[in-house]
């Protein structure tokens, strides 16, 4: 299992509690609050697994994905709570996942 993960995620909530877990099970874990400032940080390991939120201050993940994935990300994972039938079909979405750390579901 890859140990590397990206959250993007606009709740403070969701951030503590996916680092307080990636703290317990020696998970590397980067935390950003928007698609754009993950996309202007210059050292991304692209191995690494994007775990992105679907509903974002200005952003829709399913939308912002095609962007994560033309810069090399393959592996990235839309963690909501919203219902898969919400959704915008999107071919850069690995799969749809809930709000657990998304390691724990692997």
């Amino acid at each position: 299992m890859n140990n590397k993960f990206i959250l993007i995620d606009d709740d403070d909530l969701i951030h503590q509690v996916w680092k307080l877990a990636a703290e317990d099970d020696g998970v590397e874990l980067h935390t950003y609050d928007s698609v754009k400032s993950f996309l202007s940080e210059e050292e991304v390991d692209e191995s690494a697994v994007i775990c992105l939120d679907s509903n974002l201050k200005n952003e829709t993940g399913e939308i912002e994905a095609e962007k994560i994935y033309n810069k090399g990300f393959k592996q990235i994972y839309l963690v909501t709570a919203k219902h898969e039938t919400e959704i915008l079909s999107n071919k850069y979405i690995t799969e749809i996942k809930g709000k657990k750390p998304l390691w724990r579901t692997l």
